[in-house]
């Protein structure tokens, strides 16, 4: 049983400043029964069974006052999916050598309830059933020049056969996810969100030991992501889809980290290339531990 909760941004911008067109919270609750049995040591096959419920609360409009009230998706699902994970990296989340392989394979099927808030009269309320299938595929794998130096490579595809929903931020909230770095994890950037898109990677770790505290690394990637049809949406907030393979977007990100007996320590400078001109695409973080959240039902 998991119970999620991402509020990718919270009520208020600033101390005194009241922002609710930043408003954006995704809570999911789901059961998962998975039968799986080992291929190797570092191999398995998992079969999954799982029903749950997506509640998404947003604001598609850009003017907002703090009376307006928000809109609301919910979406009532059972998911059968079957995967294949090979693992080897020596790091969850800062990895230096390894390779890892997953294919991920879903059927979805569900009912979407959207109700609108205060500034959505367009859409007005809706319900629709939606089912479909989606395949995922990720590799990463590192060549190690030398004991201080190696190269990672990683790809990703993922290809959904997702009809859109009543919104275009409910539509996005449920799209797949391209999240090479924390930021990208933690954070929702709509452009590097997609039912279909193809991904690629690559990063150079330099490498150090410091006797007994563990090891040390620099790191520098770039990543590029492309959307095979973006997810795009009208004056009125209804979603469709854009010209295939319309743009690329760019991540890039360099940072520091420490690998302790009591978990990593990092310092992070990313990129993320952004549509909107106003929207900074640099983002510096320092992390202790790792970045671990709940297993999500799609």
């Amino acid at each position: 049983i998991n119970l999620n909760n991402w509020n990718y941004f919270k009520m208020r911008s600033g101390i005194f400043e009241y922002d609710p067109k930043n408003y954006l919270v995704q809570k999911e609750n789901n059961f998962q029964i998975h039968f799986g049995i080992p291929l190797s040591m570092r191999d398995k096959l998992v079969a999954k069974v799982g029903i749950g419920t997506v509640n998404d609360d947003y604001f598609n409009n850009e003017v907002v006052i703090s009376t307006d009230t928000n809109d609301n998706t919910k979406f009532n699902h059972i998911v059968i999916g079957i995967m294949r994970e090979y693992n080897s990296l020596d790091n969850d989340q800062f990895p230096t050598s390894g390779f890892y392989s997953n294919i991920n394979i879903q059927y979805i099927k569900g009912r979407e309830k959207f109700i609108s808030g205060s500034l959505t009269s367009e859409t007005q309320n809706n319900i629709r059933d939606h089912q479909w299938l989606q395949i995922g595929l990720k590799n990463k794998f590192f060549i190690e020049a030398s004991k201080k130096y190696s190269i990672a490579l990683s790809t990703n595809i993922f290809y959904s056969f997702q009809n859109l929903f009543s919104t275009y931020k409910s539509t996005l909230l449920n799209a797949g996810v391209y999240s090479p770095t924390i930021e990208t994890m933690t954070r929702f950037f709509p452009e590097y969100r997609s039912n279909q898109y193809l991904a690629a990677g690559m990063e150079h770790i330099f490498k150090v030991n410091i006797f007994i505290f563990g090891k040390a690394s620099a790191r520098i990637g770039g990543y590029v992501f492309a959307p095979i049809r973006q997810i795009q949406t009208s004056q009125s907030n209804i979603p469709y889809y854009g010209p295939f393979f319309k743009k690329a977007y760019f991540i890039g990100a360099s940072s520091l980290v420490f690998s302790t007996p009591i978990g990593n320590i990092s310092l992070i400078l990313s990129y993320n290339e952004r549509d909107n001109k106003n929207d900074s695409p640099w983002n510096i973080s320092f992390n202790i531990g790792s970045i671990v959240f709940n297993k999500k039902n799609i």
